[in-house]
């Protein structure tokens, strides 16, 4: 037996790994891996493997045997910006498990109640048996964005999600609360959770999620300035390309500013400036507005009780009310004319910017100047992320709990191609069909309310 007791503290070195491996493996205090990994396995043996997932970076762990893990009330685990894995044939988690998620690198929770691993060569290992993991009432199960973080990452770079999974036999969610905005939750109760096809009416296999828990997933909040709208680029031959007006004219080599927002999301009609737009950064809560997803698959059956929330609203970002000034370009006859409508066919002369330095010799000094008369004041507004998705796969349902997906729609995304997506709803059998519909969709659409449905093989309403 390993027992962390009550006001222990063990920390990993940055990047490093805690492995708290034993037939019967207890926590009551805190353990802390920056970047790393912690580990609680419970079995009389313990199988490691490398892991391919770039989500998951550390260890796939599996254990054989009848062993206990648990973190018990007053334990924490801490893994910022890394993984925590509690593995055995039986798991509780009464405690506090943390996780967190930047530009670069998510955080995850593993907690999978089983034994016997099933061992192969061309994949992760899993265990053929599942065990009982159980929730406390008082529990913490999280991961959050590092919002403090300044860093941030172009739409192109794909944003890992803040993924838990709950494996098992029998799943029990006494209450407690799991929150990874814009994260995945994955819920499995299976007899053999290795197996590639589910075993249809297991009724071992269960899933309960009692009064009292709150499941949020929803879509983050973000706030930036009326400013993170404008973009500079310098337009040389590539963005020039496709305008020979203006390709050896007085514009090439300038350098520019350009709203996002204008010529229909593209900045201005005189050139192509697509890419510099491409190349704008967006911190961890923009990246994280959209609501997450959450998924219960079950070889038995899935209750979900009156008094339980789970909420994959979209999040919003907040555009705080300010000054704004573009480009101004001039024509032959001195005349000025806004970047973002100028003619392409138009002959232009130079350029007034936004800003311009102001160099005093005598001191060495240069100071960047905001030209005058050009600013205008634009008032806040907010821009939604879309809702995320709710799943139920099982033979048998009992749904009587609460699922809200709401979202913010602002004033740019009034178009088809802007609008905010709303929730979808998705109820079916293990093998993927589908066992509930509205109007013949697979997917139902919901915001806000409380669903029930009863499917035995299939009753719903």
């Amino acid at each position: 037996m390993v027992t962390v007791q009550s006001g222990a503290q063990l920390n990993a070195t940055d990047q490093g790994r805690l492995l708290l491996a034993a037939p019967t493996v207890l926590n009551s205090g805190s353990l802390t891996a920056d970047d790393g990994q912690i580990i609680m396995a419970a079995g009389q043996s313990v199988y490691l493997q490398a892991s391919q997932d770039p989500a998951l970076r550390g260890l796939v762990v599996q254990v054989d045997q009848n062993g206990k893990a648990w973190n018990q009330l007053a334990g924490q685990l801490s893994a910022p910006r890394g993984n925590i894995t509690m593995v055995g044939l039986a798991v509780n988690q009464d405690g506090r498990v943390s996780a967190t998620t930047t530009v670069s690198a998510n955080g995850s929770i593993t907690l999978e109640a089983g034994n016997n691993p099933n061992i192969i060569i061309t994949g992760p290992i899993t265990p053929k048996q599942g065990g009982q993991l159980e929730i406390g009432a008082d529990s913490l199960t999280e991961i959050l964005p590092e919002y403090s973080d300044t860093k941030t990452a172009v739409d192109a770079q794909t944003q890992l999600q803040s993924t838990i999974s709950l494996t098992g036999e029998r799943v029990l969610i006494h209450g407690g609360t799991i929150h990874a905005p814009s994260g995945q939750l994955n819920v499995l109760a299976a007899v053999n959770p290795s197996a590639t096809a589910a075993q249809a009416n297991h009724s071992a296999a269960q899933i309960r999620v009692d009064a009292g828990t709150t499941i949020d997933l929803a879509g983050s909040d973000a706030e930036v300035p009326m400013s993170a709208n404008l973009v500079t680029v310098q337009l040389r031959g590539n963005e020039l390309a496709n305008d020979p007006t203006q390709r050896n004219g007085a514009l090439r080599g300038q350098t520019v500013t350009v709203d996002v927002r204008d010529a229909n999301g593209t900045g201005t009609t005189i050139a192509d400036v697509t890419s510099a737009i491409a190349a704008v950064g967006r911190n961890i809560a923009q990246r994280t507005t959209a609501g997450g997803t959450a998924s219960f698959q079950s070889e038995g059956d899935v209750v979900m009780a009156k008094g339980t929330s789970v909420d994959v609203s979209g999040g919003k970002t907040t555009y705080d009310g300010g000054n704004i000034q573009t480009t101004m370009l001039v024509g032959t006859s001195g005349k000025l004319y806004d970047i973002a409508t100028a003619d392409p066919l138009l002959t232009y002369t130079g350029v007034v910017n936004p800003t311009f330095a102001q160099t005093y010799d005598q001191w060495g000094v240069k100071e960047i100047i905001a030209t005058p008369g050009f600013s205008h004041y634009e008032a806040g507004y907010v821009q939604g992320g879309n809702a995320g998705t709710v799943q139920f796969a099982a033979p048998s349902m009992s749904l009587t709990g609460s699922l809200t997906a709401l979202t913010v729609s602002g004033p740019y995304q009034r178009t088809v191609s802007t609008e905010v997506q709303g929730g979808t709803l998705i109820i079916g059998l293990p093998n993927g069909f589908v066992v509930a519909s509205l109007r013949g969709a697979a997917r139902l659409p919901f915001a806000r309310g409380e669903f029930y449905a009863y499917c035995q093989p299939c009753r719903h309403q």
